[in-house]
């Protein structure tokens, strides 16, 4: 009888156990079922709840929904609030390459938040420690039309430098095709060598300019140099050198230029 107590004893003991081991279990489940059914709070989140209108505007999400946020300046049907703000963009790039610069040569060049990347407004910015460029010439440009049938010309204004001879312009006229290389058009001899302005502006009035590239160089009275590339007028590319020091500085038109400073 003593025996059949105990063991009654036991087997009640282990039950209660078991029921209070199964108990632990299904509470800590329905927990975790809990925590995995509410959904962890995103970035946009919390950067609407954050109190910092800094911090909420530096991580917003443009809405899907609205036709100009990714649009970016220069694209059909782009809104003005895009150009704006793609010109402010501009503007602070540049500014960002001139404080490079600066570091390099071991200058302060003056600017403001309107600067262009443009051989005239870079000049300004220099003017207080190089004084006014002295010497300016353009080594080539390209300028490529769209003719009234669609298709595309482009005019190349190269100048040719012989040592003991005077810089030699000369023009050739090439017809561009969607694919291989452009096939150069024949023009009179006194067009092709040293044209006038009147008769580029002939050829350009052939069609609808599209774009105007040039390449070219200016240097100040102290022997400081600057050499580029424009496109419509403002710097892709850029080369500025003082003494044994040189600042490039490339894809100035694009989201992150790329800006070394070498000896």
């Amino acid at each position: 009888m003593v025996q059949q107590k105990k063991r009654l004893l036991i087997g009640l003991l282990t039950l209660a156990t078991l029921l209070l081991a199964v108990w632990w279990m299904n509470s800590h489940s329905a927990a975790d079922s809990t925590a995995e059914s509410t959904p962890a709070t995103t970035v946009a989140e919390m950067i609407e709840q954050s109190d910092d209108p800094a911090t909420a505007a530096a991580h917003a999400v443009p809405d899907s929904t609205d036709p100009t946020a990714d649009a970016t300046a220069g694209k059909p049907g782009t809104s003005n609030a895009a150009k704006a703000s793609a010109e402010v963009d501009l503007h602070k790039r540049f500014q960002w390459a001139l404080q490079q610069m600066g570091e390099c040569l071991g200058v302060q060049p003056v600017m403001d938040d309107n600067v262009q990347p443009s051989l005239s407004d870079l000049e300004s910015a220099l003017q207080s420690e190089w004084g006014a460029i002295a010497v300016k010439s353009d080594d080539w440009t390209s300028s490529e039309i769209e003719m009234p049938d669609g298709s595309r010309r482009q005019l190349k204004l190269e100048t040719d430098y012989d040592f003991g001879t005077p810089p030699l312009k000369r023009l050739k006229v090439f017809s561009k095709r969607d694919s291989g290389d452009p096939i150069q058009i024949e023009i009179p001899k006194d067009h092709a060598d040293e044209p006038t302005d009147g008769i580029m502006d002939s050829y350009k009035a052939e069609g609808k300019v599209v774009s105007e590239d040039l390449g070219g160089r200016a240097y100040f009275k102290d022997g400081q140099e600057i050499s580029y590339v424009t496109k419509n007028g403002r710097f892709s590319e850029l080369e500025v050198s003082k003494n044994d020091k040189i600042f490039r500085c490339n894809q100035l038109l694009e989201s992150e230029p790329n800006c070394t400073c070498a000896e």
